[in-house]
C-alpha cells in the first residue's frame, strides 16, 4: 500500500510540475516584456520595442535601433533540457540583412553551434559617414560556430565569409577617393587561444588582411600591400604584394 501511494505521489507531482512548466511557457510575451520592461530599459538605449507577440516559448519581437526596423523571432528547444542545457533558436532581419543562429547554453559557457548570416553593406553607411566612408556589397557569413565564457571571452570560433565586392568610398588626405573593388573571401580559425581571420581577393586568392582577436580581448589587424593594388593605389615600387604595409590594434573586450 505504502509503494502505492508512494508512486501516486511521484506521478502527481511529476504531472504538477510538467503543468507549471507548460504555464510558463505558454506565458505571453508581451505579458512578461511589460513586467520586465522597467528594469530592462536602462539597457535598451537607443532601442524602442513597438510589438511583442507569441509566447515566452516561441515568441516574435519589433525593435527599432536609431530608426533602423528590426524584426527578432526566437524559440526555445525541449531536448538540450533534459541534459541540463538550454537550447535557442534565433532569426533577426532588417531590410536585407539576416540572421540565424542555434545556441545551446548552461552555466558555465554559451555554444553557437550554427550561425549564418547577410549583411547589405550600404545599410552601416549612416554610421560611417562621420568617418568619411561608404561601403557596398552583400557580405555572407556561413558555417560559423563558436563558443563563449561566462566572462565573456571569445574560447573557439570558425566559419567562412564572403563580400561579393562593390563600389567604396574611403578618406585620402583631404579628397575621397571612390573604386569599384572585387570580392574577397575569409576564413575564420581558432589557433592557440586567438582568433584568426584571413581575407583574400577572389581573383589571385592572395591575402589582403590578417585579423587577429587574443584572449585579452585586442584585435590586431594587417592591411597587405595586396589590398592597395586592388584599390589602385600608389605605394613604393619593388615591394611584394604580401607585405604588411598598415597595422592596427584596438581594444574589443
Amino acid at each position: 500500500m505504502a509503494k502505492i501511494i508512494t508512486r501516486t505521489f511521484a506521478y502527481l507531482s511529476f504531472a504538477l510540475l510538467m503543468y507549471v512548466v507548460f504555464l510558463l511557457v505558454s506565458m505571453p510575451a508581451s505579458w512578461v516584456w511589460k513586467m520586465v520592461e522597467p528594469h530592462a530599459r536602462p539597457a535598451l538605449v537607443g532601442v524602442e520595442v513597438s510589438q511583442v507577440s507569441g509566447t515566452i516559448w516561441d515568441g516574435k519581437l519589433q525593435v527599432q535601433y536609431q530608426r533602423l526596423p528590426v524584426s527578432i523571432g526566437w524559440s526555445f528547444e525541449f531536448k538540450p533540457l533534459l541534459t541540463g542545457k538550454l537550447g535557442l533558436v534565433l532569426d533577426a532581419r532588417s531590410g536585407d540583412a539576416e540572421v540565424s543562429l542555434r545556441a545551446l547554453v548552461n552555466q558555465e559557457i554559451l555554444a553557437v553551434d550554427r550561425l549564418d548570416g547577410k549583411l547589405d553593406l550600404a545599410q552601416l553607411n549612416p554610421w560611417l559617414k562621420r568617418d568619411r566612408l561608404e561601403l557596398a556589397g552583400l557580405v555572407n557569413l556561413s558555417d560559423f560556430d563558436a563558443k563563449v565564457s561566462r566572462e565573456g571571452k571569445i574560447m573557439h570560433a570558425q566559419g567562412q565569409l564572403s563580400w561579393q565586392g562593390g563600389v567604396v568610398k574611403y578618406p585620402a588626405g583631404r579628397a575621397i577617393h571612390t573604386r569599384e573593388m572585387s570580392g574577397l573571401n575569409g576564413t575564420i580559425v581558432t589557433e592557440d587561444d586567438r582568433i584568426l581571420l584571413n581575407v583574400v581577393d577572389q581573383e589571385q586568392f592572395k591575402t589582403v588582411l590578417d585579423i587577429v582577436l587574443d584572449a585579452a580581448g585586442w584585435a590586431n589587424v594587417e592591411v597587405k600591400k595586396r589590398l592597395l593594388d586592388l584599390a589602385d593605389e600608389p605605394w613604393k615600387k619593388g615591394v611584394d604584394d604580401q607585405t604588411t604595409v598598415f597595422k592596427i590594434k584596438k581594444k574589443i573586450y
